[in-house]
């Protein structure tokens, strides 16, 4: 107990044990007769938001905003008080903290008015260590006038908060008392009731133990959530289907591909399911050391790199070995393989071309020597491809082989960075050439230096957060359904450092456990996020918790360094939006930087216009997300990755059967379609880089406009009417006009002359256009939908 006014009252009705005895929580005001906390329950003095409290003689004035976790709240005030190298003032008092969606990974919601004080204490013996922290609070208690009977229909809803411990809360067994204990034993018996069992283990230890049957990762996290239910309906009587969940089981089905994908062109069994990613990374290593040890090559291999997001477990779909052997009996449109790119690096040697094209040459003729070793190495079950070089495209090798997946081999050569480097510099190179070769030296960097240093830095974090694999795999999914994944808007690196920004600086909350809680912060850090007045800081590197020996954590150099060049960045775009008048276009918006890219301009951000589309649709799912937690209904929560397609004027509807990745979209279930929708996100057909089947298209507002016809017009066209020639060509004033102002009389020659010649005008012909696209798409496009 804690008593304000100091000492306790000697042994009597106002005693220290007299107010323990009568209370979970005492809090003694300065009287030493008033237990303000009466009203707390243990779980309640977890939780606290702002909480005031004005003592006086006789009275108590306290005012709350809803409740948050007190103990668990000021033990991170303090660890961010404690913090130096990060300014912390609005985390701890400008942030509100009480949003359940944000706050908690796990939420459970139902109506009742009983066992309030009950379930916390009895989910916080069934879960054990998988929960550091269990909370429950009235939502939504009724009201009824002073001289009315409290009404008997009107219940409050619990809402049930649960913090997972990422290292225990996917654990499939929960270890009881030994055997030899049988008081401990019928206490976890009674607990449990028929899902204790006595078991045997490896160690030779005999005990009561609970064993969770799960599948793949995802499920795996939802364990905790399984475990309160039955604890729920077991003591408290409370059936499974009357409690609604914030677990994200609505949200596991948006990262598995269509069940309906043939047979024969998967390899299934629920090792490679419960495995995940570990599957495709042993692949990986596999390939790898096979690359490493081949014999006959002109340059030794150095290193060989992942560079693909399934190689840092944030591929949207966890990639399944496929059987080629069968594909004869499989449609061609079910025979696509998302490539797995990595990044070979040969020696440098004196034997290299001195010039950019010899190099590629080069190049192209270790892949097809990496062919003819692959060949050797899976005669008979190896399909290889050497691309050519597109303009000034770099070629690859796809290997297809027995491991069932498809790698994709890029060499790198570090002399070419230097050729182009050196041309660059040289003030003799044209200004187009060097625009070419700046562009290409960007890609270079990119994906020879950039994503393979990014794939094993998020690879490590994924290692050390298991939620953050899902966020990411959500967070892509959301932005795909959106169409703007990819380039030329958002890049899978950016997207995924974003996601990645709340479990490497969690203020105000703690990291994320769980793949929806993830989520939601990545899609409230959009919806709130003013880009063009502060950058984003990710520190992949050193990560709380997370060790790495890649080095480049940031330091109070690297940061002062980042912020001036966010100013100057932005200083230089405000001086060029004054010359030209065109700061919308010129303007990069999203800056995440790093301790490797303080600029933060590494990766491809949005324009202007996409970045504020990505903000208005992320308020809207932030607005969704709370409204389906508020009301208990997490089925709502994938109207989230319905498009709106009123924006757009046509749209152009593919035929589902020939396109090769339809296994992959989104499935509107019965219950989604059924579902009211909120008004920012009518739901149209998902159009996605995964399985959309609908291309939107939206006119440039400025082809509608009429225009003078020329012959180099860069799209079709057609005849709008005609005006007078400006271009001297006719017009001034009439002959009689002339005279009657006094001015010179015009001859009938010259009248002649100048007589005003009629120019035709042009606009877009949008049906000849469509019509084109049509035609183009031969039997891939079903339907034309016109909206404009």
């Amino acid at each position: 107990p804690v008593f304000v006014g100091g000492a306790p009252q000697p042994p009597g009705d106002f005693s220290g044990e007299a107010f323990s005895a009568n209370h979970d929580v005492v809090v003694v005001d300065n009287t030493g007769r008033l237990n303000i906390a009466a009203w707390m329950s243990k779980s309640d003095m977890a939780e606290v938001g702002i909480l005031r409290v004005v003592f006086s003689t006789l009275r108590v004035l306290y005012t709350s905003t809803r409740w948050g976790c007190l103990q668990h709240e000021a033990k991170l005030a303090m660890k961010f008080l404690d913090e130096t190298a990060a300014d912390r003032f609005a985390a701890l008092f400008l942030y509100r903290v009480d949003r359940p969606e944000l706050k908690f990974d796990n939420v459970l919601r139902y109506e009742t008015g009983r066992a309030v004080k009950f379930i916390p204490d009895l989910l916080v013996r069934g879960l054990r260590d998988r929960v550091p922290l269990v909370t429950a609070r009235l939502e939504r208690t009724p009201s009824w006038r002073l001289q009315d009977a409290r009404p008997q229909n009107k219940r409050a809803e619990l809402l049930v908060g649960l913090l997972l411990n990422p290292d225990h809360a996917p654990r499939l067994v929960d270890h009881g008392p030994p055997a030899e204990d049988a008081k401990a034993c019928e206490d976890f018996r009674r607990l449990w009731g028929n899902k204790s069992e006595l078991r045997r283990f490896q160690n030779g230890q005999i005990g009561e133990s609970v064993v969770w049957a799960c599948g793949d990762a995802e499920k795996r996290l939802m364990i905790p959530t399984r475990a309160a239910l039955y604890l729920l309906q077991r003591h408290v009587f409370i059936e499974p289907q009357s409690v609604e969940c914030w677990a994200g089981s609505a949200l596991v089905n948006l990262l598995r591909p269509a069940a309906r994908v043939p047979r024969a062109a998967r390899i299934e069994s629920s090792e490679l399911v419960a495995a995940g990613f570990k599957t495709v990374m042993k692949s990986f290593d596999a390939f790898a050391k096979m690359i490493r040890g081949f014999d006959g090559l002109p340059f030794a291999v150095s290193a060989v790199t992942p560079a693909s997001s399934a190689l840092r477990y944030s591929s949207l779909f966890v990639p399944r070995p496929r059987d080629v052997s069968e594909w004869s009996s499989v449609p061609s449109t079910c025979q696509f393989i998302e490539p797995i790119e990595i990044i070979v690096q040969l020696e440098g040697n004196t034997r290299w071309p001195d010039d950019l094209a010899a190099i590629r040459q080069t190049k192209l003729g270790f892949y097809i020597k990496f062919a003819e070793l692959f060949e050797k190495a899976f005669p008979g079950s190896v399909r290889t491809a050497v691309a050519a070089a597109h303009g000034d495209e770099e070629g690859y090798l796809d290997v297809a082989g027995g491991s069932g997946f498809v790698f994709r081999v890029r060499i790198q050569q570090e002399r070419e960075a230097f050729l182009m480097e050196r041309e660059i510099k040289d003030s003799t190179t044209p200004a187009g050439r060097k625009t070419g070769l700046q562009r290409l030296l960007h890609g270079y960097r990119r994906r020879y230096e950039h994503v393979p240093t990014h794939t094993n830095l998020l690879q490590a974090l994924c290692q050390h957060h298991p939620s953050l694999s899902g966020s990411i795999r959500l967070a892509k999914r959301w932005l795909a359904a959106h169409c703007v994944l990819g380039e030329p808007h958002v890049s899978e690196e950016l997207a995924e450092l974003l996601t990645a920004r709340p479990f490497t600086d969690p203020a105000p909350h703690t990291i994320p456990a769980s793949p929806q809680a993830g989520f939601a912060r990545f899609l409230y850090h959009l919806a709130e996020w003013d880009w063009k007045a502060e950058p984003a800081s990710v520190d992949l590197e050193h990560a709380e918790g997370c060790s790495s020996s890649c080095g480049g954590a940031w330091t109070e150099a690297l940061r002062a360094e980042a912020d001036e060049k966010f100013a100057a960045l932005r200083a230089e775009e405000e001086t060029a939006a004054r010359a030209s008048g065109t700061a919308t276009r010129r303007t990069r918006t999203w800056i995440v930087q790093t301790p490797r890219d303080t600029a933060g301009t590494a990766w491809t951000a949005p324009a202007p216009v996409v970045a504020r589309r990505i903000r208005t649709l992320a308020k809207a799912a932030v607005k969704l997300l709370r409204e389906s937690i508020v009301s208990g209904c997490e089925r709502n929560i994938v109207n989230l990755f319905g498009h709106p397609t009123d924006a757009y004027d046509v749209l152009l509807c593919l035929d589902e059967e020939k396109l090769t990745r339809r296994y992959e979209a989104v499935s509107p279930t019965a219950s989604l379609l059924r579902s009211k929708r909120s008004s920012e996100l009518r739901a149209g057909k998902e159009e996605d880089r995964y399985g959309g089947s609908t291309v939107f298209v939206l006119w440039d507002p400025s082809v509608r406009e009429p225009r003078p016809w020329k012959a180099n017009l860069a799209f079709s066209t057609r005849t709008v009417g005609g005006s007078d020639d400006d271009d001297g060509c006719g017009g001034g004033d009439t002959g009689e006009s002339g005279a009657k102002g006094g001015g010179k009389v015009t001859s009938a020659k010259e009248k002649k002359k100048k007589k005003k010649i009629p120019v035709p005008h042009a606009a877009a012909n949008l049906d000849a256009i469509v019509s084109e696209m049509t035609r183009i798409g031969g039997g891939l496009v079903r339907e034309v939908l016109s909206q404009s």
